[in-house]
């Protein structure tokens, strides 16, 4: 039997209104499969004429993910990042082969994302992957997570984001790549109405939600200017700030017990898409940890093998994380993780208002 997780988790602001996360690691709601321990040969991956994003590809193999496939046939078989009509939000992750034939067998290992490549407080080598390990840096981070415990966590994350991208690391080439939802703004009638429209809501729920996005984002502003004064580190602008702080809220996700239920931004599983309400999800979330739990040591070494075969002394921590296929999945699907808990409960208004706010559609 095979345990796969599956689960999103939420942090409240104010009683009704709450900032989403990503799927995570934490409050597991456990499913166990069937499934044999199998490799097989990897092949060739097609062109589609879709536009891969290969200077992502290239960020992210230098911050140690496994299993993205190559265009110079390094790695024939694995995952790209593509912008495509056939992509439900027209950019996702795909699971992509030469032969049509091969698949992923439920269980097996897509990706494998060392610890040392999340963006995270709790993960200094983020901070000093440009090889600035300086005092100040150290100092800052330490009163960054003084403020985290003390304070909304955008607050703290987005300065810490800021801080990571002033730097000329493999991070802040990561971070310049970020894509999310507009910064927020004071709400206006077209932007009440467009969220009525696209969230199924009324006038009023949508211009509360909009409201209050709005009002957090000054409250926590206005927090992460004073720790700035404080600490006289003038890390970032307002209008860089808004644009972190909306594109991290809906990037975000809860890191579970592993890392003391820390919050982060996890590679390449940010660029994966919630599925349309015709699809189920077919990738859950793993640390090393949860896998050793779950498997003997052999076997996990054997569907890990699968994207780090090149590196048979790898050395792995119980941090790392894992992507893992849910079921079947064929050559040339997209690849979803579900950013709800519970697809078939139906989601009240607020839900709905919200959930469109952070990720900029309508989370079903």
């Amino acid at each position: 039997m095979f345990l796969l997780l599956n689960v999103l988790t939420s942090v409240t602001l104010v009683i009704g209104w709450q900032y989403p996360l990503r799927p995570s690691f934490v409050t597991p709601v456990v499913r166990y499969y069937e499934r044999a321990f199998t490799l097989r040969a990897s092949a060739r991956s097609g062109d589609d004429g879709s536009v891969i994003d290969t200077s992502l590809h290239e960020t992210l193999k230098l911050l140690g993910v496994r299993g993205i496939a190559s265009s110079n046939g390094s790695q024939e078989e694995g995952v790209v990042v593509q912008t495509t009509h056939k992509s439900v939000a027209g950019r996702g992750a795909f699971y992509v082969s030469q032969e049509s034939t091969n698949t992923i067998q439920q269980g097996d290992v897509l990706a494998y994302i060392p610890k040392t490549a999340i963006l995270t407080l709790s993960n200094p080598t983020s901070l000093y992957s440009a090889g600035d390990d300086d005092e100040e840096a150290s100092v800052l981070l330490q009163n960054l997570l003084s403020l985290s415990s003390a304070s909304s966590w955008p607050v703290s994350f987005t300065l810490y984001v800021g801080m990571v991208a002033s730097k000329n690391g493999i991070f802040s080439k990561w971070i310049d790549k970020f894509m999310g939802p507009e910064p927020p703004s004071p709400t206006n009638d077209n932007d009440a109405q467009n969220l009525m429209n696209k969230a199924n809501v009324s006038q009023q729920t949508a211009s509360e939600a909009s409201d209050f996005r709005y009002n957090a984002f000054v409250r926590d502003w206005s927090t992460a200017k004073e720790w700035m004064k404080e600490n006289n580190n003038h890390i970032m602008s307002e209008s860089l700030f808004a644009k972190l702080y909306s594109i991290l809220v809906s990037r975000t996700a809860n890191l579970g017990p592993y890392y003391n239920n820390t919050r982060g931004v996890i590679p390449l599983h940010d660029m994966i898409n919630h599925p349309d309400v015709e699809r189920e999800h077919n990738i859950e979330l793993f640390t090393v940890g949860d896998l050793r739990e779950l498997v003997s040591e052999d076997t996990m070494q054997q569907l890990i093998g699968r994207v780090i075969e090149d590196d048979t002394e790898a050395q792995l921590d119980d941090r790392d994380v894992l992507l893992v296929a849910r079921c079947e999945i064929l050559e040339g699907d997209e690849l979803f993780l579900s950013y709800r808990n519970n697809r078939a409960k139906p989601m009240d208004e607020k839900e709905r208002a919200w959930t469109t706010l952070q990720y900029g559609f309508l989370v079903q």
